[in-house]
């Protein structure tokens, strides 16, 4: 019992602190183990075990945290364990029910939670719109940057669940940033995006990406070059930013921007897809 509280206590940290965790419960009771539950979070924390055979425990640690790297939002995992061969395999790839009755392994259920990731959009204006649309159906946490009242507010942005709409410096001084948060800078002038990405690389979010022609971007990153600002971080923001479409409207620009932040989180390759696998006839 203190260790399934234990457990929990430690999910709800994790998630807080914006960590990744995964939750694995013993689905067969030929090992004696029916739901017992063994924690692991991407710093690599873990709490209880699944046997008492350490190998096992580290397969498992493995097998999440590259798991882990190749999603950011929640999914399930059903897996046999063989404690013969130290080898995972997953439902997809087997009978599972055949599984569980077997003495040498476990049938495992994986609970991938993630915390909640966020799309900062600085600008409220017609691509500002639509990427805040777009990105509250893939799925992020909404969040709108602007200094005006009339294109930053609840009617608007319904999807938001924070609107800031004082000086966009100290609005992205107030916002906590992290591994899972993606900033966009779409405003309306390169004054407003350098105020925004000066105090952006300081927080080092997952994603800065600049909107704007040559020559608006090279005036930002010039300006924070003089300034002292980090080089190395500087040279992480993404501009020109977005996946080329060919699109020219908002809502086309907002699709390319999110397209590239989805590549960037799953590592994607950016081919079409016919292009990767040939249809055989």
């Amino acid at each position: 019992m203190k260790n399934s509280i234990l457990i929990y206590q430690k999910i709800q940290e994790s998630l807080k602190n914006g960590i990744p965790v995964a939750l694995i419960t013993a689905m067969n009771s030929e090992q004696n183990n029916l739901g017992r539950k063994f924690f692991i979070n991407k710093n690599k924390e873990v709490v209880g075990d699944i046997n008492n055979d350490s190998r096992v425990n580290d397969l498992l640690l493995e097998y999440v945290i590259k798991k882990m790297n190749q999603n950011v939002f929640s999914v399930i995992s059903i897996v046999s364990l063989n404690y013969d061969t130290y080898k995972i395999t997953e439902s997809n790839k087997i009978n599972i029910s055949d599984n569980f009755d077997k003495n040498n392994g476990s049938v495992l259920f994986i609970e991938f939670m993630y915390p909640k990731m966020q799309l900062i959009i600085v600008g409220g204006g017609h691509v500002g719109h639509a990427l805040a649309q777009l990105g509250d159906v893939v799925g992020f946490e909404i969040t709108v940057v602007d200094d005006r009242k009339d294109y930053a507010n609840l009617e608007r942005f319904p999807m938001a669940i924070k609107i800031l709409t004082g000086d966009i410096e100290s609005s992205i001084d107030s916002l906590e940033l992290n591994a899972l948060s993606y900033v966009v800078l779409v405003s309306r002038g390169h004054k407003l995006d350098e105020a925004a990405l000066r105090m952006s690389v300081q927080k080092n979010p997952a994603y800065i990406g600049m909107i704007g022609s040559k020559r608006r971007t090279s005036i930002v990153i010039n300006n924070l070059v003089q300034e002292g600002v980090n080089l190395e971080k500087i040279q992480n923001i993404y501009t020109p930013i977005g996946i080329d479409l060919g699109g020219q409207s908002p809502a086309e620009i907002a699709l390319s921007i999110l397209s590239e932040i989805i590549i960037i989180i799953h590592k994607g390759s950016g081919k079409h897809l016919n292009s990767l696998k040939k249809i055989i006839l």
